[in-house]
């Protein structure tokens, strides 16, 4: 009998799940015009006939449907240089995306990045929207996802998240008070079903107005309303790029998701379904014991009288090792903290591609986009710079290789296609070593992985320049020390008379009349100088 029980949770699991797994992908949202490009998912059907439903018990009256708000910022562009990129909140964002998409079927999904992540289109969905389509759909699930920088006032001890707009990791001016954020989703608590806030910022414990979670079990067939944060009120998020490429709090989420959280009942190895007290728990343990107690996520009960009950996730791959349904399949999601080389458009409409281009190219198709991008990257690799994968995909090897570029022919070092970085690299003229053609070929389907973990031990390959253009001809009086040659190709570069693969960066003011050829060691006179 309990057996029969378990494998009835679980059906009830995959029926909440697929049974909201909708067909038809050409409705829109009812919404003003200008919130319509948030939607990246929106389908009004369901693909399972009630029939079925009603042999497994259940009817369309028991289940409602799944909305989702994935919100962040990855980009803080008035923060110094070394704030003004956050690349795992990007990845957290896509992550989620991705996974409420094809893994849980979600109905809608709604997607609020950089500039979009502000009080009014908040205040739009979470007020307004959602709540409306909760009352409409009784019985059903919300979730909102969020993951960007954070700060704490030092006097109130509240918790804000930083607008892209934010001067600094402290400015309270552009920021979200938690509280507010939490008032917002009221309604969103009122009349959904099942509710759930997942926040990495750092500080924010803020968001939190009572912590009882740890009670008395919670049934997945009863309302409740969580919250999961990073950390506690004087805590940070972490970012540890041997966990993953996103945030170590989603990380852990969606490993969690995959399976691994799914516990009870141990004698079964879990029943196919994920519950809140499962994946709080497995959370709270793994993101402590990868930052060695740094960050404490919290869980905590939303709800105005307390849950009785809580969301609950598919455990995908339980059912898949039944044969009731397909494994998700990598060829159509990300793995957990990889990048996807499958699908990079989810995510609308500013990308991280278009990100790494200057404003003047950023309106050009992602196609295009990705094409400028990966004859940049084989530049970059006939430079020496660059030992990724010339895929088009902007990653953190492609972005030091940007970098290297920048800082070698005195650029303004961003890491970014900037309009000078674009007009160098369109003006270089490299070929690759034949052993560069080789690699580049053989990897030419793999993604960016990153930078070595040591660069110390990662020698840089040299480039093979063509012939450059003849020398000026010197004077009489320079007989005795011949001339350097321009580089026809890269401005303020000089090439040796004595070795025409050496090249020597004469741009800098404090290069003086007479330069040295770096293979020789025989001087030479600087043509820039004369």
């Amino acid at each position: 009998m309990r057996n029969r029980a378990l494998r009835n949770v679980g059906w009830l699991a995959l029926t909440y799940l697929v049974a909201l797994r909708p067909a038809i992908a050409g409705d829109r949202p009812s919404v003003p015009k200008e919130y319509d490009r948030f939607f990246v998912q929106y389908k009004d059907d369901r693909s399972l006939p009630e029939r079925i439903l009603n042999e497994l018990g259940f009817s369309l009256q028991d289940v409602g449907r799944s909305y989702a708000l994935v919100a962040g910022i990855g980009s803080y562009p008035k923060m110094d240089a070394l704030h003004t990129k956050l690349p795992p909140a990007y990845e957290d964002i896509n992550h989620m995306a991705k996974y409420f998409k094809e893994v849980e079927y979600f109905d809608e999904i709604v997607v609020l990045k950089d500039s979009d992540m502000n009080y009014s289109n908040l205040a739009f969905f979470l007020q307004s929207y959602f709540p409306e389509q909760l009352r409409s759909h009784p019985k059903s699930r919300f979730i909102f996802a969020y993951s960007g920088h954070g700060m704490k006032d030092p006097e109130s001890s509240k918790g804000y998240l930083l607008t892209s707009d934010a001067e600094t990791l402290t400015d309270k001016r552009h920021g979200l008070d938690l509280e507010i954020v939490r008032t917002l989703m009221d309604g969103i608590i009122r009349d959904g079903y099942h509710t759930l806030a997942l926040i990495n910022a750092c500080h924010s414990g803020a968001f939190l107005r009572r912590v009882s979670f740890g009670g008395k079990p919670l049934k997945p067939k009863k309302p409740g309303a969580h919250v999961l944060v990073c950390g506690g009120v004087d805590e940070l998020g972490y970012h540890i790029p041997s966990v993953g490429t996103g945030s170590v709090f989603f990380e852990k989420i969606l490993a969690g998701l995959g399976g691994i959280a799914d516990t009870y009942p141990k004698e079964t190895d879990g029943d196919g379904m994920i519950t809140f007290d499962e994946l709080a728990t497995y959370v709270i343990q793994e993101v402590r014991f990868s930052t060695d107690s740094d960050a404490n996520p919290i869980a905590g009960d939303i709800s105005p009288h307390g849950s009785a009950g809580s969301i609950f996730f598919l455990n995908r791959e339980h059912f898949a090792k039944e044969g009731a349904i397909s494994n998700w399949k990598p060829a159509k999601g990300t793995t957990f903290g990889e990048n996807s080389p499958t699908d990079q458009t989810l995510i609308a409409p500013n990308t991280e591609l278009q990100d790494i281009f200057s404003l003047s190219e950023r309106d050009r198709p992602a196609s295009e986009l990705r094409s400028i991008l990966s004859g940049f990257q084989i530049t970059l690799q006939r430079a020496g710079f660059y030992e990724g994968s010339a895929d088009g995909i902007p990653g953190p090897k492609t972005k030091a290789a940007i970098l290297q570029w920048q800082k070698t022919y005195r650029l303004s070092e961003t890491g970014d296609l900037t309009e000078e970085t674009t007009r160098s690299l369109k003006e270089a003229d490299l070929e690759p070593p034949a052993s560069l053609t080789e690699e580049t070929t053989a990897s030419s389907k793999q993604v960016d992985p990153g930078p070595p973990a040591n660069k110390n031990t990662t020698a840089r390959k040299e480039p093979v320049r063509r012939s450059p253009q003849p020398s000026p001809p010197p004077s009489d009086s320079d007989v005795s020390i011949p001339w350097g040659k321009a580089h026809p190709r890269i401005n303020k570069a000089v090439i040796s008379p004595y070795d025409s693969n050496a090249v020597v960066d004469a741009s800098s003011s404090d290069r003086g009349d007479i330069l040295y050829c770096p293979t020789t060691h025989k001087p030479f006179r600087n043509p820039w100088k004369r």
